[in-house]
């Protein structure tokens, strides 16, 4: 039985207009505490506006936090016909009012986001396959999360951190892997990314890159400096095209 508490719905009255995701207008965002363990996660999620089993996808987000990108981005999946979630990590920045705050990892995120992709594929009420969505930190997290546990149909990250250790991990992944590498980032570049294919390639894993010309990383954050709206709608349409194959 899924352990959580139910605290708030609320309505998607979001502005859009800076943001390439356009969520659904009937789509709801709803929030809530689940209990995992001796631990608890606060967790905002959006569901298909129609009756039936979706399968569904976990979002892990940047350092910055939850934030209205994040929140559009569930509703946004939710109108295309999945079950969407975003959690609350505990590895976001100290000072979020910089643009390249200090990355503060806690790996309790890993075992967390874990146990919450656990009580959600054995929800009677949801599909039996997940995928992960994570940025920058966030990504780091569902890159363990996929070298860990073979739950997941899909991993999709944009632009792990210098600290990410994939490619020390990528003879463990469990399921194919969606790298979105911005030209500019000084983090996780493309040089880095075409040397994790070569390990993956080396190790029989499937992974795929696709990159940004003349973007930075937090790219996909719209509250960001360095947010892209072109390339931005291009991303949401690799992660379309991806996530249809893998959940379907």
């Amino acid at each position: 039985m899924k352990k959580a508490i139910f605290i708030l719905a609320l309505a998607a009255a979001w502005n859009c207009a800076a943001f390439a995701l356009a969520p659904a207008d009937s789509v709801r965002l709803h929030r809530a505490i689940f209990k995992l363990g001796g631990d608890s996660v606060v967790v905002e999620y959006a569901r298909p506006n129609r009756p039936g089993r979706f399968n569904s996808v976990l979002v892990l987000p940047d350092r910055f936090g939850v934030n209205l990108g994040s929140r559009q981005l569930i509703q946004s999946l939710a109108g295309k016909g999945v079950n969407a979630y975003v959690m609350h990590i505990r590895s976001v920045a100290v000072d979020t009012s910089q643009a390249y705050p200090e990355v503060h990892f806690d790996s309790s995120d890993i075992r967390l986001a874990n146990a919450l992709a656990l009580e959600i594929v054995t929800d009677s009420a949801t599909g039996d396959r997940i995928a992960v969505i994570g940025m920058d930190v966030g990504a780091d997290i569902a890159l363990k999360m996929v070298t860990a546990i073979p739950m997941f149909s899909a991993c999709i990250v944009f632009y792990p951190t210098l600290k990410s250790t994939i490619e020390r991990d990528a003879s463990n992944l469990t399921c194919p892997i969606y790298i979105h590498v911005a030209e500019l980032d000084g983090e996780f570049n493309m040089a880095r990314a075409n040397n994790l294919k070569e390990i993956l390639w080396d190790n029989g894993k499937k992974g795929y890159v696709n990159m940004y010309k003349q973007a930075k990383r937090f790219f996909f954050n719209p509250l960001h400096r360095n947010y892209h709206p072109v390339n931005s709608v291009q991303a949401w349409a690799s992660i379309l095209q991806f996530l249809r194959s893998r959940l379907r």
